[in-house]
């Protein structure tokens, strides 16, 4: 019974992207004490890296992560694209019509499916992605003269930039 209940947990520290944060988490820590311990001369130990290491480098380094796994899931599922006229809107997820933008197709022409390339450029696909990020396009942010735009995130704290080929 000992090896089963042994196994579930093994199971689930294997299967726990919480565990895998906290392991990657880990690692930045250990190498961050042998840099510092390095330029000491001597070990600083591993409280001393841990509390050094989230004061100075942490946020930074857990919004570079989340921003790479965001990508991930982009690449892997696709994004869809809507449009917005303000950060409000966008944060209320009130979507623009078609009809205030009929004069505007260029703007129009942003919103839909994408698949991300290898070069990180979204590609307009005709396929519909049912499974796919959502993603909003503040209208006033978009530069048309070379297809640059910066699509926001809901529960996400950035946005990230694109080049579109449409």
């Amino acid at each position: 019974m000992e090896t089963e209940a042994q196994y579930n947990i093994e199971d689930l520290l294997n299967t726990s992207s919480l565990y895998r944060e906290f392991q990657a988490e880990r690692e930045e820590v250990i190498k961050h004490r042998f840099i510092e311990s390095e330029k000491a001369g001597f070990d600083i130990g591993f409280e001393r890296a841990l509390t050094d290491w989230i004061v100075k480098h942490r946020a930074k380094w857990r919004k570079g992560r989340e921003q790479k796994n965001l990508l991930d899931q982009i690449r892997s599922r696709g994004l869809n694209i809507e449009l917005f006229c303000s950060i409000e809107e966008f944060m209320n997820y009130s979507p623009i019509s078609e009809a205030d933008y009929q004069n505007h197709n260029e703007i129009l022409r942003l919103k839909g499916d994408y698949v991300l390339n290898v070069d990180n450029r979204l590609a307009r696909t005709v396929t519909a992605l049912p499974s796919s990020i959502k993603g909003g396009v503040i209208t006033t942010e978009y530069n048309s003269s070379d297809f640059h735009c910066k699509v926001h995130f809901q529960g996400h704290s950035f946005n990230l930039e694109f080049k579109l080929e449409i």
